[in-house]
């Protein structure tokens, strides 16, 4: 279940088909990120979608190697921190995004025919991430999938072999971005992103 912590705010209609517009933000490796979004819209229809990422601040540079756009909103339920973690159902449209380090940048657009809501502050966009595990490398240790502790071989990260780091962690965030993956939650813990979408 996602939680509605904060959210922010994406114009879908003809007036900003040419602009990109945040839609998520997140830290790998050290390197602060966001993810931007042009949203082509022609009659009252997402017709298509091209994201890009921009790397801030950070020593790696992560780009995108795969975006999936769900074919219509679907209902989502939340758990809304400005209700006392009331459950809420929230119509979505869901992107679910792949992100590597030292990979190649890619065009990242597809088309779709998406039907839009009439009305503003009715829907959201949500976002959610996967990191790819970086390819071998011999200089470069992969933090985000990998512990190790200077003595030992290092081992496989998985948080579900970690009661008290799950137990510790669950009033924080238990919406991580791969929490369908059984515990395995490399990449940290990071929320899913929700925008309110205005027309």
């Amino acid at each position: 279940m996602g939680h509605l912590y904060f959210s922010s705010n994406v114009f879908l209609n003809e007036q900003n088909n040419d602009r990109y517009q945040l839609v998520y933000s997140s830290q790998l490796y050290g390197t602060f990120f966001s993810v931007y979004g042009k949203f082509t819209v022609s009659n009252n229809t997402l017709k298509a979608v091209k994201l890009k990422l921009i790397n801030y601040k950070g020593v790696l540079n992560l780009n995108l190697t795969d975006f999936v756009i769900a074919d219509s909103f679907k209902s989502v339920e939340v758990q809304d921190l400005m209700k006392n973690n009331k459950e809420v159902t929230l119509d979505c449209l869901q992107i679910g995004i792949k992100v590597k380090a030292f990979s190649e940048e890619k065009n990242m657009e597809q088309t779709c025919n998406i039907p839009l809501p009439e009305e503003s502050g009715t829907h959201y966009l949500e976002v959610s991430r996967t990191l790819i595990e970086m390819d071998p490398n011999h200089f470069i240790f992969d933090e985000e999938f990998k512990w190790r502790d200077g003595y030992n071989n290092a081992i496989d990260k998985d948080l579900s072999k970690f009661e008290g780091y799950r137990r510790q962690n669950a009033k924080v965030n238990t919406n991580v971005s791969t929490d369908e993956d059984g515990g395995k939650d490399p990449g940290g813990l990071c929320p899913k992103g929700y925008q309110l979408i205005h027309r």
